[in-house]
């Protein structure tokens, strides 16, 4: 199981962070393309990885103390959510709720954004 932290402090260095989703053809910039009627395919692991970055910013800002890390293992990709301090397993996330969570932070921030202006 390979195991990638995203604060920097483990093994692996942490990921530059990007723009939103939407690295596939096709798709608009900060969005993830669209499923084919009637597939769910898993997000790549770049698409978690950013959505798990986005996460991790609106997290910290509140708790300092939680770190994010993506696993592999047995060939599914998952976000766990770490006590930097014990390094207790707090949460488990599929990569695919993961994204979801980055999406909805997205709409929410976005909407934020338009009603103050």
């Amino acid at each position: 199981m390979a195991i990638q932290s995203l604060t920097g402090s483990g093994n692996a260095p942490a990921p530059n962070p990007q723009p939103a989703r939407g690295a596939e053809a096709g798709a608009a910039p900060g969005q993830a393309a669209p499923a084919q009627p009637g597939q769910s395919r898993e997000p790549s692991l770049e698409e978690v990885k950013r959505a798990t970055q986005q996460v991790q910013q609106v997290v910290q800002a509140k708790v300092s103390n939680l770190q994010f890390a993506i696993a592999q293992d047995q060939g599914q990709t998952i976000v766990r959510l770490m006590d930097k301090l014990s390094g207790e397993v707090i949460l488990q996330i599929p990569s695919k709720a993961m994204v979801a969570i980055a999406d909805q932070i997205d709409k929410t921030v976005g909407m934020f954004v338009r009603q103050k202006v």
